[in-house]
């Protein structure tokens, strides 16, 4: 089976595990961690991408999609009940019901969500959903420095830090 490469770009380091699925379970094929030191500056697209470039080399991943993970305070997790609509308009009406509990504007996120089970209260049908919120410079900035590595996205995750 194909090796799946898993990248996290965080604040203060760039971490990446690579796993294989065996018929005994997963395979550890490698890991690798690169500090980014303090004088560059999380802006600094470039510079992150050359030292994420520098630990695929080090650790010697042959693969170019990766499954990547996005975190920071601007990533918001929220459990919600609304009325049961079409998914068409659910995905129109989510900013409007999101946008008071954001530090952003909600016009400048990303917004995604998972239908968890429809119920009925008070006779009306509802629905409650999981949904997550991410800057939409977030996703670029990770995106710009996963190309700018030669590296190509399979997937992406968020991480919610408290």
């Amino acid at each position: 089976m194909a090796e799946t490469i898993g990248l996290d770009i965080g604040s203060h380091s760039i971490k990446l595990v690579g796993l294989k699925k065996t018929s005994k379970g997963p395979f550890l094929t490698c890991f690798g961690m690169k500090k980014i030191p303090q004088g560059i500056a999380k802006e600094d697209i470039s510079s992150i991408s050359i030292l994420l470039k520098d630990l695929i080399e080090e650790v010697g991943i042959k693969t170019k999609k990766v499954r990547l993970t996005v975190s920071g305070s601007g990533i918001h997790i929220r459990r919600m009940t609304m009325p049961s609509i079409p998914k068409k308009e659910l995905i129109k009406a989510l900013p409007w019901e999101i946008k008071e509990h954001l530090p952003f504007p909600v016009e400048t996120a990303r917004i995604q969500y998972h239908i968890l089970g429809e119920f009925v209260q008070d006779g009306a049908k509802k629905l409650d959903l999981l949904t997550v919120t991410c800057p939409t410079d977030l996703i670029d900035r990770t995106l710009s420095i996963v190309n700018g590595a030669g590296l190509a996205m399979a997937t992406m995750d968020v991480i919610k830090l408290f």
